[in-house]
C-alpha cells in the first residue's frame, strides 16, 4: 500500500479525495495522511473523524473540510 500511494501521490488532483477500503483501518489512514498532499481528503471506509480524515457519514463531496 505505501508504494501505492507513494506513486499516486503526486498525480492526485488538489481537490481529489482517497478512499480507503481496506479492512484495517488505522495502518492505511495513517499512511495516507503521512504519504498524501495536505489538499486531498482521505475518505475511510470506518473509523473516527481526524483533520482532513472523514468518516463516510461527514463526506459532502466537496472535496476537502
Amino acid at each position: 500500500m505505501k508504494g501505492v500511494l507513494c506513486e499516486i501521490a503526486p498525480l492526485l488532483n488538489p481537490q481529489a479525495t482517497v478512499m480507503d477500503v481496506c479492512s484495517v483501518k488505522e495502518y492505511p489512514v495513517r499512511l495516507m495522511r503521512e504519504l498524501l498532499p495536505e489538499s486531498v481528503s482521505i475518505l475511510p471506509t470506518a473509523g473516527h473523524r481526524h483533520g482532513r480524515v472523514q468518516t463516510a457519514s461527514s463526506y459532502s463531496g466537496s472535496g476537502g473540510e
